[in-house]
């Protein structure tokens, strides 16, 4: 990715926290996502190994609409009705508020046992159905977690290969970054509807995906005037970017709030990637 040099002397007299800084907070940002694809296949695998309830839980414990990768297999939950809003309260009469706690439930049974699933809708109705639990089909295993997974790791590799081949480059860093974020986007989706060690990654991830094109957009081919005036402009994106996903993490645990905050970061997260794709033609006529 090639880069004009600045000619601004201002720009060229750089303290050095300005040099060292945003290459921490990149390798840091990197180091991270290393961490969570070295652990979603050692969750996953912890996963598999529990009875399937029928339904992919979102943080919250809210019912995922996905659906079964083929139309012969069902999955028992949402076979009995379990839809997508709806959220798990209770396994065999004892609440549950978190995964672990579902996990906890769930110890010393196995497929073909059948539980009681306590539900509750977004009307806050409360409903219980009887479920035979299942393993997780292996169609969907692929589906839903090793395809996504292998994409992932390719960007991310690709983001990691960026940044040590050009990390003194500020438009190289950033698109290290978005590489990254999509990376666990993809790969981190299966982790956000069954363990959620990492669903605060998750979001971040997604929220970065947007800061880190409309960083690039601003910085390639060359840095717009007005940021080599005052450089930390370019961290601007980003703290917005994390402010949404905080919001949208914090608010997993509340039906509404939810929904609400999900939508604000997919919606931020695409249209900052639209108008980033809008500005980088633009710039290159």
């Amino acid at each position: 990715m090639a880069e004009a040099r600045l000619t601004s002397p201002r720009t060229l007299k750089q303290q050095p926290s300005q040099v060292w800084l945003p290459q921490l907070l990149v390798l840091i940002y990197l180091l991270t996502t290393l961490v969570a694809f070295v652990a979603y296949p050692i969750l996953a695998v912890r996963w598999y190994s529990s009875p399937f309830i029928g339904a992919l839980l979102q943080p919250g414990l809210m019912v995922k609409g996905a659906k079964p990768s083929q139309a012969s297999i069902d999955w028992p939950a949402q076979a009995q009705g379990a839809a997508s809003g709806d959220r798990l309260t209770g396994i065999n009469g004892a609440a549950v508020t978190t995964s672990r706690e579902v996990a906890t439930a769930l110890k010393g049974l196995q497929a073909g046992d059948s539980v009681n699933l306590t539900l509750t809708n977004a009307n806050g109705e409360e409903r219980s159905m009887e479920i035979q639990l299942s393993s997780f089909p292996s169609s969907d295993r692929f589906t839903f977690f090793y395809l996504p997974f292998f994409i992932g790791l390719i960007l991310l590799a690709s983001g990691v290969w960026f940044f040590l081949m050009r990390r003194n480059s500020p438009s190289s860093r950033a698109f290290s970054i978005f590489m990254a974020s999509v990376a666990v986007g993809a790969a981190g989706l299966f982790d956000l509807y069954t363990t959620h060690a990492f669903s605060w990654l998750w979001y971040l991830a997604v929220a970065f995906c947007g800061a880190g094109m409309l960083a690039v957009a601003a910085l390639f081919p060359r840095m717009y005037p007005w940021i080599a005036r005052q450089p930390r402009l370019r961290y601007l994106p980003f703290i917005i970017a994390a402010l949404l996903a905080g919001f949208a993490f914090f608010s997993r645990n509340d039906a509404q709030l939810s929904r609400l905050g999900l939508n604000l970061l997919l919606g931020a997260a695409i249209a900052s990637v639209l108008a980033a794709l809008v500005i980088l033609a633009r710039r290159s006529f």
